[in-house]
């Protein structure tokens, strides 16, 4: 083979090999599910599939972020309502025993 041959197969080499990908190793079920999908929904575009797949795993994990940030805060609201309704019942008892009253009801004294 004349070396200017070798030079332009390597360069087509490399222009396959930048936008290619070979994945080992894929379940049967996962290859014709991802198959399927590419076929239906992207016209057999295994790249534009690959892509649509990403995107969605970077959203799930958005949501993943989110969902744990709303976790944190219901817990943080849920303390803050434990605090508020300790010191309103403890207000409550406090007023209560300021309070002194007849076996009729009739107050007597406050404060």
């Amino acid at each position: 083979m004349a070396s200017k041959d070798r030079i332009s197969l390597d360069k087509l080499k490399n222009k396959l090999n930048e936008n290619s990908l070979y994945i080992g190793r894929v379940p049967p079920k996962a290859k014709d599910r991802f198959k399927e999908m590419a076929k239906s929904n992207f016209n057999d575009d295994w790249g534009m599939t690959l892509m649509y797949l990403l995107d969605r795993f970077d959203d799930v994990r958005i949501m993943i972020t989110l969902i744990e940030r709303v976790n944190g805060l219901y817990d943080k609201l849920n303390e803050i309502e434990a605090f508020v309704y300790t010191n309103n019942n403890i207000e409550a008892k406090e007023e209560v025993k300021k309070q002194i009253k007849t076996l009729s009801g009739k107050l007597i004294k406050e404060g």
